[in-house]
């Protein structure tokens, strides 16, 4: 048999264009890519609807502190307060803390020295004001509910949700756009490499490519052959990432899932079916660049 011919054992001929594989580079990196894309994405998605319901949760919502000394004023105090408030247009809703409550609240905290030693615990009343359509409608009913309570109670405490846990809110929500942004980033990464490795591939077989030229084939022809090549390595390492990625989000979202479980109900669990979409997206874009680079490059050459 001739050189060219199955007499050694009916092995196939060797490719046109040989490539690494496994042993090199691009498919790992695509792979790395790929797995934090899909944790950046996996951030976003579950911040950015938690935060959205965080502050839906805290708008409008008050804890009024009485904390008088004295438990005789300090209860005159809370009624005051209720009777005020019973009526008010602006109250949706008012609710008084157990004393049982806040003891327990106070020792989950500070110890059992509190029920002990009978230290003095303020009065709490939850109240939640009418919704608005404006934020402005709200800081109204704030200021209004503010107003009543020093009338009747002047050393009461007004605490809006939103002055405490609104920065939370907020940074949750930039963490979030920070995390779809890292996202596209590394995407966008990922495609870099797949161009630069197809360039490096057409520099290491120039001189195939002027056989091939010579035999009668086409730039179109040519770079279909390096794009068979890319896609081959970054389907690899889109698919060994994709698993990576899909793993470790499932394992960070059980071990968050009791920790944030009322933030986490912002979010619904079929957005993220999404992330799945990562690893052919990450694929389709790389191979689509790297051809048009390779095409470029081979018009390019003399």
């Amino acid at each position: 048999m001739n050189d060219y011919g199955h007499g050694n054992g009916g092995d196939p001929p060797p490719p046109i264009l040989p490539s690494a594989g496994m042993r090199g580079p691009l498919p790992w990196m695509v792979a790395v890519m790929t797995m934090l894309a899909m944790l950046g994405l996996a951030a976003a998605i579950g911040l950015t609807p938690a935060a959205d319901a965080l502050s839906g949760q805290i708008a409008g919502r008050a804890t009024i502190q009485l904390v008088d000394v004295d438990p005789l004023v300090r209860r005159d105090h809370v009624r005051r307060v209720r009777d005020v408030l019973r009526d008010a247009p602006y109250v949706a809703a008012m609710r008084t803390v157990p004393e049982t409550e806040l003891r327990a609240m106070a020792s989950q905290w500070l110890g059992d020295g509190v029920i002990e030693t009978g230290m003095p615990l303020p009065a709490l009343i939850d109240v939640d004001l009418v919704e608005s359509g404006r934020s402005s409608g709200t800081d109204s009913g704030m200021s209004r509910l503010r107003a009543a309570v020093a009338e009747v109670a002047p050393s009461a405490r007004v605490i809006a949700h939103a002055d405490w846990l609104g920065p939370v809110a907020g940074l949750m929500t930039s963490v979030g756009w920070i995390a779809a942004g890292a996202a596209l980033l590394l995407m966008v990464i990922a495609a870099a490499v797949a161009v630069l490795s197809a360039r490096a591939a057409l520099s290491s077989q120039r001189a195939t490519i002027d056989i091939l030229h010579l035999v009668g084939a086409t730039d179109v022809q040519v770079a279909r052959l390096f794009q068979r090549q890319i896609a081959r390595d970054t389907m690899v390492g889109a698919g060994i990432g994709g698993i990576a990625g899909v793993f470790l989000v499932a394992l960070i979202g059980w071990q968050l899932q009791l920790v944030v479980a009322t933030l986490a109900s912002g979010s619904h669990r079929a957005s993220y079916a999404f992330i799945l979409l990562l690893p052919p997206l990450i694929v389709a874009i790389a191979v689509f660049f790297a051809r048009l680079s390779v095409i470029r490059a081979l018009r390019a050459m003399p």
